[in-house]
């Protein structure tokens, strides 16, 4: 995994060379276990600067159809990427997602499952606090901000680690699931209104 920590160093000095990359509250980043990163998701880009902004290795999901073609199939399961088929419940993903999160992997689930452009708060899924609670991990609130462009000012914002101690063990209703959801959600709202000022 050395080849890993290679690629972040240098991926971090070009992104802020090109965009003007920064992290803010990177303090609250959680050590000594995986965890799940909640964010906005705005522009392919978000997968390469969230993975730049943690010490542990990063596994994201992909849709399905990205691993049809070989060549691409075969460097994104290089990055830690697995498929999972979107609009359905893939029990296979979620196997996954909670055996890197034991293994202390980060992994990237955005909340509305989808890149979303306008800036305002879509509808969100539970995927990421029923994973959470059932691999025993926190969910880390992060905010994406600015614009991917030349000597640009992009932020990446990290609020305080939410723990789901009181929910691990046991099926969690509909409703706890969108209380959690919810929560989070609105940390990164918060989180990004932070970062368009720093």
């Amino acid at each position: 995994m050395w080849w890993y920590y290679i690629a972040r160093f240098f991926t971090r000095i070009l992104m802020k060379v090109f965009f003007g990359y920064k992290v803010i509250g990177e303090e609250n980043i959680p050590e000594g276990t995986g965890f799940i990163v909640c964010s906005n998701h705005k522009s392919a880009w978000d997968v390469i600067v969230s993975g730049a902004s943690y010490h542990n290795p990063i596994a994201f999901m992909a849709k399905k159809e990205l691993f049809k073609n070989k060549l691409a199939g075969y460097f994104l399961k290089k990055l830690n990427a697995f498929p999972i088929s979107r609009g359905a419940g893939d029990l296979s993903a979620i196997k996954n997602s909670i055996k890197l999160l034991k293994e202390g992997h980060v992994l990237n689930i955005y909340p509305e499952g989808t890149r979303v452009r306008d800036g305002k708060v879509h509808e969100y899924k539970h995927g990421a606090a029923m994973i959470a609670a059932t691999a025993g991990v926190p969910i880390l609130p992060c905010a994406i901000c600015g614009e991917y462009k030349w000597r640009g000012k992009v932020r990446f914002v990290v609020g305080t680690p939410i723990y789901l101690d009181k929910y691990i063990g046991r099926k969690l209703s509909n409703e706890e699931l969108n209380e959690i959801m919810a929560s989070v959600v609105d940390k990164v709202d918060l989180l990004k209104k932070e970062g368009e000022t720093a």
